[in-house]
């Protein structure tokens, strides 16, 4: 489980406290440091600190301006307590992420204010379920509500998002670690090449993250130097926001996600 840490109210602030925490965490924050998912993305698989928005936001849940960080459980407390000390003259709060968001930003959250705790419409949140949740990355032309329309009907599971699925954490996967599965990482990498001309090439020695975004319709091509071409291999592919699809859309359907979980193909 990770959590949020949010600083708002105070527009003018934000900057100085945005670059405090960014040069404070800097061993461990993310590249490029925005999070390369939307804010309703809780599972603890990934292991930088980064920040949810690249500006300032304001609207639906938020009544007022503010921005947030993505914390992985194990720097948590060191990050709340290092927030506190540099709040200035800003509202923060300090949340986990368990997939009941309504709760999480009520009766779980935890308020450092000047004056008075800011309201949040909860209702626009998009998923009241234990352990669930979604990457926004894969709706980039819709507000991040996990493809779905807000404000939900109640905060009852039934009313929640449907596109929200099951958090789950790849370290506790057994198969993603070398050590616990009993294999090496790829020596020679693997390269791996989108369709799309304007997205990078890039090399996967250990695990990677493909995002929809990232490859438009079509599943990038992973090459193997050292394959041997009378023989065949598998390609494991995690997905970590827990689809339970781990595949590529489908562009015969604008917003599915063609089933194919684990795929057995030749590395050519």
């Amino acid at each position: 489980m990770s959590w949020h840490i949010h600083y708002t109210t105070n527009r003018s602030d934000m900057a100085r406290f945005y670059g405090a925490f960014v040069s404070r965490f800097s061993d461990v924050i993310a590249p490029g440091v925005e999070c390369p998912f939307g804010p309703n993305y809780g599972a603890n698989s990934y292991k930088y600190v980064c920040s949810l928005e690249s500006a300032i936001l304001e609207g639906s849940p938020w009544t007022t301006a503010q921005r947030a960080f993505f914390v992985p459980l194990e720097y948590a407390e060191v990050a709340w307590t290092y927030a506190k000390q540099i709040r200035g003259y800003l509202d923060i709060l300090l949340h986990p992420n368990t997939g009941c968001m309504h709760d999480d930003h009520s009766v779980r959250a935890q308020w450092v204010v000047e004056t008075t705790v800011p309201t949040i419409n909860t209702l626009e949140f998009p998923r009241n379920v234990p352990r669930t949740g979604c990457n926004d990355s894969s709706w980039p032309d819709m507000e991040p509500a996990c493809g779905c329309v807000t404000p939900v009907a109640s905060d009852a599971p039934q009313d929640s998002c449907g596109n929200c699925n099951a958090s789950l954490d790849l370290a506790s996967f057994p198969l993603v670690s070398p050590s616990t599965a009993g294999f090496d990482c790829t020596d020679p990498p693997l390269s791996v090449e989108y369709a799309i001309d304007e997205y990078a090439w890039g090399q996967v020695r250990c695990g990677g993250l493909f995002l929809d975004r990232d490859v438009g319709d079509a599943a990038p091509k992973v090459s193997y130097a050292a394959a041997d071409v009378d023989r065949s291999y598998l390609l494991m592919l995690v997905d970590p926001d827990a689809d339970a699809t781990a595949a590529w859309p489908d562009s015969l359907e604008p917003g599915s996600r063609a089933p194919q979980p684990i795929s057995r193909r030749r590395l050519s």
